[in-house]
């Protein structure tokens, strides 16, 4: 399992929830951090689960850097989020919950996603 070092120095023990991933949370979060970039004809949405903004994770030769100047545009909540994936015409989503809603029930997009260091990554581009 992988935990951050630094959300885990910030309470008790008892107040993280372990998620599938390996990586901690507090309890009771349940934002996302979205940012819409638009660019001619396209709407590019970045979305990570509140408690990724700004970590850096490095597994072998992968990298994710969760920049805050790419996903921290608002923080938000799902029904928000829902909105923003009807406008965007490429999605690229980081975290358990935020991949989980991109990509919903959809067996073909699960195949899609990459893990590093156990945490989901997908990109996905609308037709």
């Amino acid at each position: 399992m992988v935990y951050l070092k630094e959300v885990r120095g910030l309470a008790p023990k008892e107040t993280f929830l372990t998620l599938k991933a390996g990586y901690k949370m507090r309890k009771g979060m349940c934002s996302y951090y979205m940012k819409l970039h638009k660019k001619g004809n396209d709407v590019v949405l970045a979305v990570c689960d509140e408690e990724l903004l700004g970590k850096y994770f490095t597994d072998g030769k992968l990298r994710l850097h969760i920049k805050e100047d790419f996903y921290g545009g608002s923080k938000v909540g799902r029904e928000e989020l829902l909105k923003a994936l009807k406008e965007a015409t490429i999605i690229n989503a980081v975290g358990e919950r935020s991949v989980s809603i991109v990509i919903g029930d959809n067996n073909v997009l699960k195949e899609a996603i990459i893990r590093i260091c156990g945490i989901p990554h997908v990109q996905l581009i609308k037709f």
